[in-house]
């Protein structure tokens, strides 16, 4: 009895997959570069290609996919448009005003303070903030002569 692989040899099936571009009649056309990166994705899903298979006696090689992606990202890039148009990016344009304003830290304790006054565990002002980093730098030098007294 011949082997399983000459028996499929001689009935011409083949389990390689198909040299050549096999491409579904209802392929979807993308209209971003991550609708075709995701329609590349769903090409190597089980489900896609057994129906492919039962319709057509043939499995997708889902190359024509990945072309279809590095097409798109080809002609973004010499647009200078993003990779999807629901994320566009400002390339050569003027920047606009940051979100964060940064400030100093005084700056940044006087507006805490206006805004939540001196509450327990609110920010000092710089004054208060050195005056109380002096008396417990004073603190700890007495604390630690107390120690070498005893």
């Amino acid at each position: 009895s011949p082997s399983p692989r000459k028996r499929c040899a001689r009935r011409g099936v083949s389990r390689a997959m198909p040299k050549e571009k096999v491409v579904a009649k209802e392929e979807p056309v993308p209209d971003t570069c991550g609708d075709a990166f995701k329609n590349a994705w769903d090409c190597y899903s089980m489900q896609y290609q057994m129906t492919l298979y039962y319709r057509y006696g043939e499995l997708d090689s889902c190359s024509g996919r990945w072309e279809a992606v590095m097409a798109c990202m080809d002609k973004d890039k010499r647009k200078g448009e993003s990779l999807s148009a629901k994320a566009p990016v400002d390339l050569g344009r003027a920047k606009s005003k940051p979100y964060w304003d940064l400030m100093t830290r005084e700056e940044a304790g006087k507006r805490w303070r206006a805004a939540f006054g001196d509450a327990p565990g609110a920010v000092p002002s710089e004054q208060e903030a050195k005056r109380r980093a002096a008396k417990a730098a004073a603190k700890a030098a007495a604390d630690v002569e107390g120690a070498e007294k005893r």
